[in-house]
């Protein structure tokens, strides 16, 4: 009995403190978790979800992604999964946090022309949710915005990112696009999604970003990247872009400050066909210059009368502009001031230089004009733009230089330079032009002093009726400068025309009538 009694009292006294134990675990910390599986109120439920397939195919294939991400990453279906079965899959925390893609796939790659694929877009899942796929989730990526990229930023962009505006993950890149290329890029979000994103290429050399925000992106959609779009200041010289829609293949390009009267060499590699772009560096930075005319041709010469030609002049650049030519940009140099520039110095002229009066720069040289010679030469810079200008003309024997500023250029004017014109002292006897406007040509020029009694013997060199022709004296003004002047049909006979008492100076230009018949 007392046994008996020891082995009650044994139990009674266990439960005593077992109940102790269990109604006092404040004292030791409660081992408890919520239903998130966190200690202290959530629950113990996984970071998971189950794919249910109910395609009516094998699935091959799942791949899970933030509804901002526009890359699907890497599958995480091991093995394969029937029709009608499910699966338990383990998600990144983060995105029970987030919205979500889901795409299930017959294959175990992403591309659609070779499988049936199924998507499910923009859902807000939890831990443990059963999510199904049917086979009206059939995709078609038809309605997904497809887009295509131009680089005509004048450097090559080694990666391409594009985002939702609303999110701070750029992702994964889209790949590289080389100057003057396009890529064409299909965003894997559904316009009901996020219809507006930001697009930014990034360059090695130099090292820079390229940024386009709050882009409303539409299918077939052309987004053109130009050195305007840097995100950084630019130190090389500005890129502008050229687009051709003339109608034509264009062969030529050339680029001129607005102020230069030469075109200079083109600058076109290849062609440029109709409907397509290309980049072009300027040669100067706007600092400098940024009025430009600009030229394309469908031959590679600028030869107007055997190809199409258009033409922008006087064009306000900033860089990465984009310049279009159209068929309206026809060029007709028949508006282009064409000018004859006779020399009637007495010497040669090696060049000839034209630049409007605002310009420093003489730019290139027209040619060369022998004395009592003409050029006929076409400046090409439309009225509209400039019609004051300097002309120099430039000689070695002897070096001197001879200008005339601020003329007023019209289409044919006749621009005479004489001795006068010089822009030094001259040295040599004086230089005078005789202009024929009798009616008759002249084959005798006779030229004495007033004092002499005698004419002498006829100068060579014959003068058409309108023309003119420049003659040396044979003594210097300061010994004499009043002279008689005659001119003759022949040396012999015909119409004779004189002038008496010519008071003389350099570079004059005695004009002769028919008054002046004998």
């Amino acid at each position: 009995m007392k046994n008996l009694l020891k082995i009650l009292g044994i139990i009674v006294f266990i439960a005593i403190i077992g109940g102790a134990f269990y109604g006092c675990d404040f004292l030791f910390g409660s081992s408890d978790e919520d239903e998130d599986g966190i200690v202290g109120g959530s629950t113990s439920k996984k970071p998971e979800i189950t794919i249910q397939n109910n395609t009516g195919y094998t699935i091959s294939g799942i791949w899970i992604k933030s509804s901002t991400a526009t890359s699907w990453g890497s599958g995480m279906l091991p093995g394969s999964l029937l029709n009608g079965s499910s699966r338990n899959l383990t998600v990144t925390p983060s995105l029970f946090d987030d919205k979500v893609d889901i795409r299930v796939s017959s294959s175990s790659s992403l591309t659609l022309s070779s499988a049936s694929v199924f998507s499910r877009y923009s859902l807000s899942i939890s831990r443990e949710q059963t999510i199904t796929l049917t086979s009206g989730d059939l995709t078609n990526e038809n309605y997904m915005p497809a887009i295509t990229i131009q680089n005509r930023s004048g450097v090559s962009f080694n990666s391409v990112f594009i985002k939702p505006s609303v999110s701070s993950d750029w992702g994964t890149s889209f790949g590289s696009i080389s100057n003057n290329s396009n890529s064409s890029e299909t965003i894997p979000i559904p316009p009901s999604s996020y219809t507006t994103f930001d697009i930014q290429a990034r360059s090695t050399n130099p090292a820079n970003t390229y940024t386009k925000n709050n882009v409303t992106i539409s299918n077939g959609m052309i987004v053109t990247f130009t050195s305007e779009d840097s995100d950084n200041a630019l130190v090389a010289n500005p890129v502008i872009v050229i687009q051709n829609s003339t109608g034509y293949t264009i062969n030529g390009v050339w680029i001129k400050p607005a102020i230069a009267t030469s075109w200079g060499s083109g600058i076109l590699s290849g062609s440029l066909s109709n409907g397509s772009s290309r980049t072009f560096t300027l040669s100067q930075s706007l600092s400098i210059e940024n009025i430009y005319d600009i030229r394309v041709s469908s031959s590679s010469s600028l030869t107007l009368s055997s190809a199409n030609v258009f033409s922008n002049y006087c064009v306000v650049i900033y860089e990465g502009m984009i310049i279009t030519l159209t068929s309206g940009d026809l060029t007709n140099e028949n508006y282009m001031p064409a000018i004859t520039i006779q020399n009637r110095s007495g010497v040669s002229f090696n060049s000839v230089f034209i630049k409007p009066s605002v310009s420093s720069d003489w730019g290139t040289s027209f040619g060369s004009i022998s004395n009592n010679s003409n050029s006929s030469e076409t400046i090409p810079i439309p009225p509209s733009s400039y019609t004051t200008f300097d002309i120099q003309a430039r000689s070695t024997n002897p070096a001197n230089t001879y200008t005339k500023n601020n003329v007023t250029i019209s289409n044919g004017n006749i621009l005479t330079f004489t001795s006068a014109d010089s822009d030094n002292a001259l040295l040599a006897n004086p230089v005078i032009v005789l202009q024929n406007n009798t009616g008759y040509s002249i084959s005798g020029v006779w030229i004495k002093p007033s004092t002499s009694t005698s004419w002498g013997s006829s100068i060579s060199g014959s003068i058409a009726d309108g023309a003119s022709r420049a003659y040396t004296l044979s003594q210097s003004l300061s010994a004499n400068n009043v002279y008689d002047i005659r001119l003759r049909q022949t040396t012999s006979s015909g119409n004779a025309f004189t002038k008496s008492n010519v008071t003389v100076s350099e570079g004059m230009i005695v004009v002769f009538m028919t008054g002046d018949s004998e």
